[in-house]
């Protein structure tokens, strides 16, 4: 019942020949090319998402940074105008 069951699931490769052997070598090689091209994948959206945060954070940290000088640091005039005494 289960050797009925998996033989129709799977089909069942004769090695002995070489063009089967070939063909299912070539699938597992193709099956870990895809695997590493989707880590691969991963792994440069992820350095570009840092990446993005990382300036995002520093474009609103210096536009903090100006709103806060524009605030409190007034620059005081380097000269000054004489009263007249009347």
């Amino acid at each position: 019942m289960n050797d009925a069951s998996s033989s129709s699931d799977h089909p069942r490769l004769d090695l002995d020949s070489r063009d089967d052997f070939e063909s299912a070598a070539l699938a597992v090689t193709n099956a870990g090319i895809l695997q590493r091209n989707k880590q691969v994948q991963r792994d440069q959206k992820a350095a570009f998402l840092d990446h993005l945060i990382r300036n995002v954070d520093i474009m609103i940290y210096a536009q903090l940074s100006v709103l806060y000088y524009m605030e409190y640091v007034r620059p005081q005039p380097s000269f000054r105008i004489p009263h007249a005494d009347f």
